[in-house]
This record gives C-alpha cells, sequence and structure tokens, in this order.
C-alpha cells in the first residue's frame, strides 16, 4: 500500500502539470532546486530520496528492504520495526528450546562427568536430526544478523537518523539526551512524526506538490 510507506509520486496531477507547476515555483523564486526530482518532477521533502528499485520518492527515506520487498520510510519504519522485533523473538524463542535440547542429547552416560568439546561437538553433528541441525543453524545466523540490524535501527532512530544518512556520514539531527529522550525520539519517528527533519530544508519548509501523499 502506497499510502503506508509514504510514497511522493502517486498524485492526481498529470507529469505535465508537475512540470507546470515546478516551473512555477521557479518562476516565483520558491523552488528549491537540490530537493527537485528529475524522475518524479516532484519537489520533495527534505530526506526524502528517489529509489530506483521502486521508481518512486519514498519520504524519510531510510533504505529499501529485498526481504519485504518494499521500500522503508517515514510511514511505515514502525512496521518495520516491530517486524523485526517479531522475529528476534519468534526465532529466539526457538533457539531457547532447541539449542539445549540439541547440546544435551549426547549427555548419556555422561552423568555428572565431565566430557570432551570435541566429543561434545562431534556428537551433536552426527547425532541430530538433519532437519533440526539445518533449521537450528540458520536461525543462528538469521537470529544474529536481524538482532543486529534492529539495533543498529534502533540506534539509528534515538538521534532521528535514517540508514541512508548514515552510510552519507551525515551527522545525526538530534543529540540523545539520556535513555528517556532517546525512547522519546524512536516513539515520534515510529509513529512517522520524526522531529528533526525540516531542519534540513535549506530555508524553512519549502512549497510542496497539491495532493502529495506524506
Amino acid at each position: 500500500d502506497d499510502d503506508s510507506l509514504g510514497l511522493l509520486e502517486d498524485n492526481p496531477l498529470s507529469r505535465g502539470s508537475r512540470h507546470q507547476r515546478l516551473v512555477s515555483l521557479a518562476s516565483g523564486g520558491t523552488l528549491h532546486a537540490s530537493l527537485v526530482c528529475a524522475s518524479c518532477l516532484l519537489e520533495r521533502p527534505a530526506r526524502s530520496k528517489h529509489c530506483p528499485i521502486c521508481k518512486k520518492c519514498v519520504d524519510r527515506f531510510d533504505h529499501h528492504c529485498p526481504f519485504v520487498n518494499t521500500c522503508i520510510g517515514r510511514n511505515n519504519i514502525g512496521y518495520f520495526i516491530g517486524f523485526c522485533t517479531f522475529c528476534v523473538i519468534a526465532i529466539g524463542s526457538h533457539l531457547s528450546i532447541a539449542l539445549p535440547y540439541v547440546w544435551h542429547a549426547c549427555d548419556a552416560g555422561w552423568e555428572g562427568q565431565a566430557h570432551p568439546w570435541s566429543y561434545q561437538m562431534s556428537c551433536v553433528i552426527l547425532k541430530t536430526d538433519p532437519p533440526l541441525f539445518i533449521i537450528t543453524i540458520l536461525a543462528v545466523v538469521h537470529f544474529t544478523w536481524i538482532l543486529l540490524l534492529l539495533i543498529s535501527q534502533l540506534q539509528q532512530l534515538s538521534a532521528d537518523q535514517t540508514t541512508y544518512e548514515m552510510i552519507r556520514r551525515t551527522p545525526p539531527l538530534l543529540n540523545t539526551r539520556g535513555f528517556g529522550h532517546a525512547m522519546q525520539n524512536i516513539v515520534a519517528v515510529c509513529k512517522g512524526a520524526p522531529t528533526a527533519g525540516e531542519k534540513m530544508y535549506p530555508n524553512g519548509k519549502p512549497g510542496t506538490m497539491p495532493n502529495q501523499v506524506m
């Protein structure tokens, strides 16, 4: 659903009307050329970016996620954080049961005795059912990178910084002053109301196209 992403291109104006609108803004001296998307012919809000995969501009562009096959922007970053959190909880629940079961499956006959680590690993590999062994290995891999992604996203949200801005080494727009302030920033961004956006406009908030999906 385009409305949930903050996609900017889907408005009822034809391409010709958008061009005329840009010409009118330029003639009146209210057009900020640095914010104009040449592909969509829109004067984008600050921090937006044209996605070459979605072929549309995304408000507060964070990144294009191949796993959910869509862009992460202002209006769906909260859902993305929820998705990552659910993945961590679901995979972690599997690992909390599977890892002890797999690790202690070879303890029979060694009650109260220490046994070599090499024996333990060999036993786990050889005696664990292949489907369970493969699923558990994949779960460990996915749990690790999704958890790191979630931590990275929360750290960025606490300072109202996007992944795209981090890659471009753009300094965070907000200074995190303690845990409470960081949580306020995270909640504000997840609600689609980032508090730092207007600081990036060249001369205040630029004019926007009518009926833009914000």
